[in-house]
């Protein structure tokens, strides 16, 4: 009797368990975003990206640098962080006193990369995936995944691919031959954002092939994934059935 008793507990509490288990396990998806860079163009007086100026590496990790990653989930929005420090040249090349096109924005466009970047000679293929919705980001920016590979030392770019939401899937091969620079990541490209001015935020789903059940709207990005409701009660009615069995027993 005690041996059908634990069979009954593995037939049906196991699977439940697995699922419990599994709604967690979406983290493992994730894009490390260990990295950033900004590619900085002319802003027209449009608000469209002009022609290339300068580029930058820096660390995302820093307040205002525009993204936090919680899990699988990524919250993007415009940097300030340049208006917000001391920088010599922070009126004249960032507009932050307003000298810019328009006075609710800097005086220079970013492409704001956020990516993994892994060094490899091996070969592999797949699908690069992310749902990009909800949020409340001004129309002047766009959210953008990318896949790039480059060569060893950066020198030479082999490939590039770049989509937009609200959920895509970017193919990618690297066949071995050689150890490239293999980046994935999100594109936030716009104007420097101004001290003190709030342009809402974007969020990304890494590894998601659908936006979450509310349609994109707002989500904490802070919330635990947690077993559905259903899957839940089941789960407990199941192990209180069988705490009652071996009350009987």
């Amino acid at each position: 009797m005690r041996n059908q008793k634990r069979s009954f507990a593995r037939k049906f509490i196991a699977p439940l368990a697995a699922a419990f288990v599994a709604s967690f396990s979406i983290a493992g998806l994730a894009v490390e975003i260990d990295g950033g860079y900004s590619n900085v163009f002319v802003l027209n007086n449009d608000l469209t990206k002009g022609g290339f100026k300068f580029g930058f590496g820096w660390d995302p990790a820093n307040a205002g640098a525009g993204v936090t990653q919680t899990g699988t989930t990524l919250t993007l929005k415009p940097q300030t962080i340049t208006c917000d420090g001391g920088a010599a040249d922070k009126d004249t090349e960032w507009g932050c006193d307003g000298s810019g096109p328009n006075a609710n924005y800097g005086k220079n466009w970013q492409d704001l990369l956020f990516y993994d970047n892994v060094l490899t000679n091996t070969a592999q293929a797949g699908n690069y995936k992310a749902c990009i919705g909800g949020g409340d980001l001004d129309s002047t920016y766009k959210v953008q995944g990318f896949v790039k590979v480059f060569n060893a030392d950066f020198s030479q770019l082999w490939y590039e691919a770049y989509a937009e939401g609200p959920c895509f899937s970017i193919p990618y091969t690297i066949d071995g031959a050689a150890t490239v620079n293999f980046q994935r990541g999100v594109i936030l490209g716009g104007p420097n954002g101004l001290s003190g001015k709030d342009y809402g935020e974007q969020y990304v789903y890494l590894g998601a092939t659908a936006l979450p059940a509310s349609g994109g709207a707002n989500r904490d990005p802070n919330a635990i994934p947690v077993l559905p409701l259903g899957g839940l009660l089941s789960l407990i009615a199941i192990i209180g059935l069988f705490a009652a069995r071996r009350l009987k027993a």
